[in-house]
């Protein structure tokens, strides 16, 4: 891409789960976070759109958070698999990435939902696209069920009926100004990349998500993640070139990205 390379984060993840937060690493997870959030504001400030590439989504409450201090108050598309919107009660493995959606809307411990001024997204201003329907089992709907009514809903099986141009349309135009971009890999179908950390059927093709993300990528687009291929259930690497290839055919152009 041509991109500067700000470094990498290290993070250290124990197993045991915080008592308060019932977060799992919580430590280690509020240090990775600034780190995020630092090299993030620091590239906004110099104008120059991030990218951050890392194993789960809980990379992304650094990067909104690193946005705020930037000076932005940026809406959100969020494509997954998933909505990520327990709590560190209600999550099944403590895991972050089972919540930071609910963390980036202001519930959650103030060393992360409180990073900046709560909520660091709006809810009003978010899009999720790609999840799964409620109809796939219990936990999905019950997930499902948790996210505010003033955020807008486009699962997998709902972009491919109105398609990727127009289901990206509906989410730009409810995320806002300067916009930021977040891609979880689970948002595909399990058959189409098993390499990830929690795979569910009736996802997203290779070709659908490419479109779709395609589309979201505007020039107000202040920054972009990427998150959860698992490079254990990818041994020859031939998931993680695919992936690299379509980032690559997005992402090309002009030299405003930050890796």
């Amino acid at each position: 891409l041509g991109a500067e390379d700000l470094g990498d984060v290290g993070v250290l993840r124990p197993p045991e789960r915080h008592v308060r937060s019932g977060i799992l690493a919580f430590e280690s997870l509020v240090e990775a976070s600034e780190e995020i959030s630092d090299r993030a504001s620091d590239a906004i400030r110099s104008q120059k759109r991030p990218l951050v590439l890392g194993g789960d989504c809980s990379l992304l409450i650094g990067a909104i958070a690193g946005a705020r201090r930037g000076g932005l108050r940026p809406g959100l598309l969020f494509v997954d698999g998933h909505c990520d919107y327990w709590d560190g009660k209600t999550s099944p493995t403590g895991e972050a990435a089972d919540m930071e959606l609910s963390i980036l809307h202001g519930q959650g411990p103030p060393e992360l939902a409180g990073m900046a001024p709560r909520p660091l997204v709006d809810p009003a201003r978010t899009a999720i696209l790609g999840h799964r329907p409620p109809e796939l089992d219990s936990d999905v709907a019950a997930e499902r069920e948790r996210v505010p009514g003033d955020v807008l809903q486009l699962d997998a099986p709902q972009v491919r009926e109105i398609g990727p141009p127009a289901a990206a349309e509906r989410g730009l135009e409810r995320a806002g100004d300067d916009p930021w971009l977040h891609i979880d890999l689970d948002a595909l179908d399990e058959r189409a990349l098993p390499a990830v950390s929690y795979p569910l059927a009736r996802g997203l093709e290779w070709n659908e998500l490419e479109e779709l993300v395609g589309r979201l990528l505007v020039p107000g687009v202040c920054g972009v993640s990427v998150a959860d291929l698992n490079s254990d259930l990818d041994p020859d690497g031939a998931y993680a070139r695919r992936v690299a290839d379509m980032l690559l055919r997005l992402l090309g152009g002009p030299d405003d990205q930050v890796a």
